[in-house]
């Protein structure tokens, strides 16, 4: 189940590279099945099955067993299911090639070779099946036919017979041929030859069990590619038929245009033509500005938001086949180009359809004022319908364009969204459960971390327990990874994790604290006399009184530390944050030098404590 979970959810794009990580630790490169356990190795190309296969039969006892096809008639049409000369030894791995008329077998069936005879009928081959029973296999014909027209009607005319034992080794089959197999125990062999979309996600399928399961080499980001115009057909085929889809993309974002840098979002939102929404706060991983007095957004907020990369992840797959529509829609979608990029994920962007400001009533254009990108998504999405605007004057979205992400390292793969609104209905589709069920757990989520909603004692994150389990590793996996980016998590928030942990079967602020608090002495071991020491910000102390950097440095000269300006590798021993979890400049280059951190209010303790 485990190993169907994580193959289902890299179908989706979700989980990738945890699927990748857990996948790779099956990797043997000498691994060789043992001879008296029943091993199939899938290979991309036949020139390895066929080496495979033969160095198995090499390797047992005994002399080679030949037996040859007898042909006849006009054979230059036909394409012979087996070999002309079928080599075989007791012992042999073996894959039956026709059905059988007494049902004993069907075209597929493997086993193993327990005995070979001649007889007046020729050469007579026993084998025993892999669920225990046996069976003695004859040589079968085939017939060559051709169509002919016989008195206005059409036929297949016999032309010539082929005839030969209906088997071949099977230490190794193509995975081409592996379609419809199941096994225990499974050789992927990943070594050359060249991988079609899906192939590699086809033979991993293959295993019942992850236990059972090898790889020759591990599996690279290219091989878990899967083809987007199967899943794209899979939803197709789960929804009613419709023209072109628009939806209407809106963005709040922080930080000035500059020379060297653009404003980032902080906030995305996306309302689709039949009502459904999604939206998500944004990591900038910079400070806010003026986005608490603007948007309502505070430090809080954003320090377990995704990355705008790892939210492309989970919405690139809703997006697909959707012509975006908004005011200055160019404009957005050339930040979201410029942010995806910054974080190493190069995606094509479609061509999007302009929203006149002038189609716009008054209301509504006192409605893009909110203070949310998803009320300014709607509004446009409202505007677009009223004024019957054509998706065809646009191109659409393409998640297949992810498929060509190969580098971009922990960003692959879907994360949570973090919403602040939580009647937003995410599209559903039979064809992606996962990503459903991710879509759904978010808004759980959401309510929890945000402290906007009052959450269930205990929660199921899917229905079907397999998707449960990969919804709750990505759920996991992202928290870590955006409290890895924080320097630390206000208690509060610390806390809001608790509650999730309940709710949702997880553990993860053990692990949090751990990684932020790791190699950080005590502040009262790290202010020592001489200390060098950094501040950022402006702090409020517990009687209310706004401490602004001067102030904070002055106080700390006055107590034997040496206050500096910067956040550098040899001249600074600390940072003072006002705000905790802070994503300024300084904090930033803390935690990448390592530094010590502390917040405002452990300074503001420090002095009362100080001589």
């Amino acid at each position: 189940q485990r190993l169907t979970g994580l193959l289902n959810a890299v179908r989706e794009g979700v989980l990738v590279e945890r699927a990748r990580a857990e996948l790779n630790a099956r990797t043997d490169p000498e691994f060789e099945p043992p001879d008296d356990e029943f091993w199939l190795t899938l290979a991309p190309t036949n020139r390895v099955v066929n080496a495979r296969n033969r160095q198995h039969l090499d390797r047992l006892p005994g002399d080679v067993v030949v037996h040859l096809a007898v042909e006849s008639g006009d054979l230059s049409l036909f394409d012979p299911p087996v070999e002309k000369a079928v080599e075989l030894k007791v012992g042999a791995q073996v894959m039956l090639l026709n059905n059988d008329s007494a049902d004993r077998w069907v075209n597929g069936t493997l086993g193993k070779v327990t005995e070979l005879w001649h007889d007046d009928d020729g050469l007579g081959v026993d084998v025993e099946f892999r669920d225990g029973t046996s069976a003695e296999v004859r040589p079968h014909t085939w017939e060559a036919t051709r169509p002919v027209i016989d008195g206005g009607t059409l036929r297949r005319e016999v032309v010539g017979a082929y005839t030969q034992l209906p088997l071949k080794l099977a230490w190794a089959i193509t995975i081409h041929k592996s379609q419809g197999q199941t096994m225990d125990r499974l050789v992927v062999d990943l070594r050359g030859g060249a991988f079609d979309y899906g192939q590699v996600y086809v033979a991993l399928s293959r295993c019942t069990s992850m236990d059972g399961l090898v790889l020759t080499r591990p599996v690279l980001p290219k091989d878990l590619k899967t083809d987007r115009r199967v899943l794209r057909f899979l939803r197709a085929s789960t929804a009613p038929d419709r023209a072109l889809r628009l939806c209407a993309i809106s963005i709040l974002t922080v930080g000035m245009e500059g020379r060297m840098s653009r404003p980032r979002p902080v906030e995305l939102a996306v309302a689709f033509d039949d009502g459904a929404a999604i939206s998500t706060l944004v990591n900038p991983q910079r400070d806010l500005d003026d986005a608490r007095t603007a948007y309502g957004v505070t430090v809080d907020d954003v320090l377990l938001s995704p990355t705008l990369a790892e939210v492309w992840f989970a919405i690139a797959p809703l997006l697909d086949g959707c012509v975006p529509v908004g005011l200055e829609i160019d404009d957005t979608l050339s930040l979201i180009d410029f942010e995806l990029k910054r974080l190493g994920l190069v995606v094509p962007l479609p061509l999007g359809i302009e929203i006149p400001a002038a189609d716009l009533w008054a209301d509504e254009r006192q409605a893009l004022a909110e203070p949310t990108a998803l009320a300014r998504a709607r509004v446009a999405m409202r505007v677009a319908q009223r004024t019957g605007i054509d998706a065809s004057g646009g191109s659409v979205f393409d998640a297949s364009s992810l498929d060509d992400q190969d580098d971009v390292g922990p960003t692959a793969g879907a994360a949570y969204l973090l919403t602040r609104d939580g009647d937003a209905q995410a599209p559903a589709s039979a064809a992606m459960p996962t990503l459903s069920a991710l879509m759904d757990t978010s808004r759980l989520l959401s309510g929890v971390l945000l402290g906007r909603a009052a959450p269930p004692a205990v929660a199921g994150t899917a229905a079907d327990a397999v998707v449960a389990a990969v919804v709750r590793d990505v759920v996991t996996e992202r928290l870590m990874a955006a409290a890895a980016r924080t320097t630390a998590l206000p208690a509060e928030l610390l806390a809001r994790l608790r509650v999730l942990e309940g709710v949702l079967g997880i553990a993860v602020v053990d692990a949090i604290v751990a990684a932020t608090t790791a190699g950080r002495g005590a502040i009262e071991e790290v202010l020592c006399r001489g200390a060098r020491v950094c501040f950022t910000g402006t702090a409020v102390d517990a009687g209310g009184l706004t401490w602004d950097r001067d102030q904070m440095k002055a106080a700390a000269a006055a107590r034997g530390l040496v206050p500096v300006g910067n956040v550098t590798k040899s001249k600074c021993d600390a940072l003072v944050v006002a705000e905790v979890g802070t994503q300024s400049g300084k904090a930033r280059k803390a935690k990448e030098l390592e530094k010590p951190v502390f917040s405002a209010e452990d300074f503001f303790a420090w002095l009362g404590t100080a001589g």
